[in-house]
């Protein structure tokens, strides 16, 4: 009985430098932080097909294509088509003022050669 006590202290004793590991120094970037980081469209329209990226910015109007989900956003700077599907909205109503935060995939289109934001997600901002 005695034996067992000492095995699950010594088990105890160990799992908890274990734990230590998880924590990190405040002045380290983690990767979920370098995903939440906001990019400009410029930037945005410099990476790779399938790069997910963040944005802030504004919804300016639809994109004037077939596609009724399709809009064009601006970060102020430059603008790209973004494509957000019927149930990402989730109710929310945006206006050209609205100021958001979207998360998505770049999608480049090698056969018309164009580029546009799949929208995963989006949050309004203050």
């Amino acid at each position: 009985m005695k034996a067992k006590m000492i095995l699950a202290a010594c088990l105890l004793g160990l799992s908890v430098p274990a734990m230590a590991e998880f924590i990190d120094s405040p002045d380290k970037k983690t990767v979920v932080e370098e995903h939440l980081k906001a990019v400009s469209v410029h930037q945005a329209k410099m990476m790779a097909d399938g790069r997910h990226v963040v944005l802030e910015g504004h919804l300016t109007g639809r994109a004037g294509t077939l596609n009724a989900e399709e809009f064009i956003f601006t970060d102020g700077k430059d603008s790209i088509k973004v494509e957000i599907d019927g149930n990402i909205w989730r109710g929310r109503d945006v206006s050209k003022e609205t100021r958001i935060r979207l998360w998505g995939e770049v999608d480049r289109n090698r056969f018309n050669n164009s580029i546009e934001i799949e929208v995963d997600d989006f949050e309004i901002l203050p």
